[in-house]
């Protein structure tokens, strides 16, 4: 009921809905208030192996196989399993991650690859239309992982390096893995050309120094670089290439009948899911202080007043064929007009025990919740009982359970049940100005408007 009802059902609608897609039963709630539930995403660590059973170039050393195993087999501690971006430092050679898509998201896709391993190459083009489609929401890096044996792994990461020093990073990375015949064999100054050739390509018609490039290539700097990356993934725990962690979580892709591109799409999709449950209930959290201060201050207008009819709850006859209602108090105010109006309540059932109330403890009351606003989602009699009413009054209304939850047994009331309410109608509270943010967030993950509710 009200605002924060609505934002409640919804949410528990989703995860009834989540719950039933498990094989388990949801019950609605449509009066109690519910604290988010957030979704608790896992992406298991496991290594990624591709292109199993598929023939290897004949250009290939034979250790250059499907998967490129770390060459002593050993695993480190991990350090921080947080995804974060490396700032430039001496031991990277002042050169810090390269990041592209959205840089300050909560969300990264960290790649670790060998830029001779055929898998990795296989990858880039997933990655690419992976980035395309995420590059708005999250921030994707991409960190060098040569393995031992592939004698142009290293060469080639620092071809790339040299590419980004004139901005030309990720056209090189993408450039290296697409022509890997032209230079996977090669040695010396036919794999320097080979580089060059490469990176003339991805340059042409824009602002670069092929003879800069060059000399690049002997850069220390650069070498450091690609080692730095190299003892990233042993602290995150790399044992082959090409990996793919999001949000510190390694990928799993032990399923070799499932797509890869999928299977990371869906990992992403989780994180970033549960990324934005996080900042909803953050901005939530924040609107609901306002909403609660601001339903202090009617609490201290109206809780003496309406404290007073607390004697009214008692057991009652619960054979009612048609709605009654009774006034205690005839307000002076406004008359009831649509949903423009807001109330303070207690239900309760013909035994006398109460269901709920605007009261923040039933036994020992201090206070009053925020009040409820009117909205036409509410039960018929509810409707009905308080039709006529004005600011300020306070009326009893009973209805039969025809017009409550009928047969339907909700937030602990009986099927079948009369159901008794003491209203008490005010003016209805000023909105509290809702971010876009928090509204777009609202909308979708639960499917509805907070601005709509109030």
């Amino acid at each position: 009921m009200g605002e924060q009802s609505v934002l409640a059902k919804a949410k528990k609608e989703k995860q009834t809905k989540q719950n039933r897609r498990k094989g388990r039963s949801g019950l609605i709630i449509a009066v109690v208030i519910l604290a988010v539930v957030l979704a608790a995403v896992a992406t298991v660590l496991i290594i990624l192996l591709v292109s199993r059973g598929q023939e290897q170039s004949g250009e290939d050393k034979p250790d250059d196989n499907n998967t490129a195993i770390v060459e002593d087999g050993k695993k480190e501690k991990t350090g921080d399993d947080n995804p974060s971006i490396i700032a430039p430092s001496d031991e990277n050679g002042q050169i810090g991650d390269h990041v592209r898509g959205k840089r300050d998201s909560k969300v990264a896709v960290i790649e670790y690859a060998d830029m001779q391993c055929p898998g990795c190459a296989q990858m880039a083009p997933k990655m690419e239309r992976i980035y395309e489609k995420y590059k708005d929401e999250v921030a994707f890096i991409y960190r060098h992982y040569p393995i031992a044996g592939h004698q142009n792994a290293v060469s080639a990461a620092i071809a790339v390096e040299a590419a980004g020093k004139q901005g030309f990073y990720w056209e090189m990375l993408n450039a290296v893995f697409d022509n890997r015949a032209d230079w996977i064999s090669q040695s010396g100054t036919r794999l320097t050309d080979a580089y060059v050739k490469i990176f003339e390509k991805v340059s042409k018609g824009k602002k670069s120094d092929t003879k800069q490039f060059k000399l690049d290539l002997s850069d220390k700097k650069l070498e450091k670089k690609v080692q730095s990356d190299k003892e990233h993934g042993r602290k995150d725990k790399i044992s082959a290439t090409p990996t793919i962690i999001v949000n510190g979580k390694e990928v799993d892709f032990d399923d070799y009948g499932r797509d890869i591109e999928t299977t990371i799409k869906e990992a992403i999709d989780g994180v970033l899911e549960s990324s934005k449950q996080e900042r909803f209930q953050e901005l939530y959290d924040e609107y609901q202080s306002r909403l609660d201060k601001q339903g202090d201050e009617y609490s201290k207008k109206y809780f003496k007043t309406f404290a007073k009819y607390m004697d009214k709850v008692k057991s009652f006859d619960g054979d009612y064929r048609q709605l009654e209602k009774r006034d205690y108090l005839v307000g002076d105010g406004k008359e009831v007009s649509g949903v423009d109006y807001a109330a303070y309540y207690i239900g309760f059932l013909p035994n006398g025990k109460i269901f709920d109330s605007s009261f923040d403890n039933i036994d020992s009351p201090t206070k009053l919740k925020s009040p409820l606003n009117g909205s036409t989602s509410m039960i018929e009699g509810w409707l009905e009982g308080i039709k006529g009413m004005r600011y300020g009054g306070v009326r009893e209304v009973t209805m039969p359970s025809s017009m409550g939850y009928g047969e339907n047994e909700t937030g602990g009331i009986p099927a079948n049940s009369t159901l008794r309410f003491i209203v008490m109608i005010i003016e209805k509270p000023a909105k509290l100005k809702v971010s876009d943010e928090l509204e777009e967030l609202a909308v979708d993950l639960y499917g509805i408007s907070l601005r709509d509710n109030q």
